[in-house]
């Protein structure tokens, strides 16, 4: 086998870059609206509620692998390796964004909001208040959250279905219902829908219980259609999602109560597509690799240092916001975007080769230490 058929890109880390982008931009939205009351292009208004969506699919699907190949184990001592494992995963970097933003940001607003920062460091804010780029922090509580249901989900309820497929209509109907009803009882879009755990069982779910789909998968011709399709889809309701978002209203509503499904369906269908039983091992990823064999694979990076992107951006768009001039509408949005993009690659690669990286290399230590 030559090493072109080996430098496939890796869906997980392709996924988690186009769902960054897309926070980065829907933000960089806000920001430029905020700072300079700018009039921006439609194109611009990504679904970051989309992005999200996406990566609680990811985040359960990976986590559902680890349990299915035998990686977490579900009794005492597992499920305790296995919160172990996750907060090694979070904590460093997330702590340390919060120690940047005390010292750097607003030590004043740590000072006076006491209450917050004791959610915010016992992964229970579940809410958008405080000093720019905090409120993105409420996607690291949730995840938490749903990382906690995981053991027991996987357990007691995903290893007792016989049914895959009805298993699956049943996630559907059931995220649906629960967005339906919170939608009719007029809760609050963003504190019980999209941030909330309950709301995103579906999703995360939904990911965890495809791994009993692909365990026995193999790379096929179907397949092959499945992935040209699975990204056209994806890439409509992206589409679509920009459309209703910039529209607004009951548009809006649309994207926020049933565009979560279709994102659960999208994901089922690119992940399905790509990943098998006997995929092969990738070349390692290098200039080389994706200047060459594959450019696509350059999307990688993205998705590698996402955790740290996502941690920072906004505090970097705020910063180039109110530093580049506005004399040109046009040239002003996308110099914003375009350095601040920059940017923040450069520092969160730092970040991740200082404490992300480490960390990873500590958890694979743990594991190979328990086992």
């Amino acid at each position: 086998m030559n090493n072109a058929n080996q430098n496939n890109i890796n869906i997980f880390n392709v996924i988690r870059a186009v769902a960054v982008i897309c926070v980065f931009i829907m933000h960089a939205v806000i920001t430029i609206k905020t700072v300079a009351n700018s009039v921006v292009p439609w194109f611009l208004y990504t679904p970051a509620w989309g992005a999200m969506w996406i990566f609680y699919f990811i985040s359960g699907y990976l986590i559902g692998k680890g349990f299915y190949k035998g990686k977490y184990k579900t009794d005492i001592k597992g499920i305790k390796n296995f919160y172990i494992s996750r907060l090694i995963r979070i904590v460093p970097p997330y702590f340390f964004f919060l120690l940047i933003c005390f010292i750097f940001i607003d030590p004043q607003w740590f000072i006076n909001n006491t209450q917050t920062v004791f959610r915010l460091l016992t992964f229970t804010y579940n809410g958008s208040t405080g000093i720019v780029g905090i409120g993105a922090t409420w996607f690291i509580s949730t995840i938490i959250q749903l990382y906690l249901l995981a053991p027991l989900g996987y357990r007691f309820v995903i290893t007792k279905i016989k049914n895959i497929k009805f298993a699956f209509f049943v996630i559907l109907s059931i995220g649906l219902i629960i967005r339906f009803v919170e939608y009719d009882l007029h809760s609050s879009t963003f504190f019980i829908t999209i941030v909330s755990p309950i709301s995103n069982l579906d999703l995360f779910f939904g990911g965890m219980l495809l791994n009993s789909m692909i365990m026995d998968s193999t790379n096929n011709i179907n397949k092959q259609f499945c992935k040209m399709f699975s990204w056209i889809f994806l890439s409509l309701i992206i589409l679509a999602s920009i459309i209703l978002i910039f529209n607004g209203g009951v548009y809006f509503c649309m994207y926020a109560y049933v565009f979560p499904s279709l994102y659960l369906l999208s994901m089922l269908f690119l992940v399905y597509s790509y990943d098998t039983k006997d995929k092969i091992q990738n070349v390692h990823l290098s200039i080389k690799s994706y200047t060459i064999l594959n450019p696509v694979r350059l999307l990688e990076f993205l998705g590698i240092i996402s955790f740290e992107f996502y941690l920072y951006h906004s505090n970097i768009l705020d910063i180039f916001a109110r530093l580049i001039p506005q004399e040109n509408n046009n040239i002003y949005i996308f110099k914003t975007i375009f350095f601040s993009f920059i940017i923040t690659c450069v520092f969160s690669y730092i970040i991740y080769i200082a404490i992300e990286k480490p960390a990873n290399k500590y958890r694979s230590f743990l594991k190979e230490r328990n086992d």
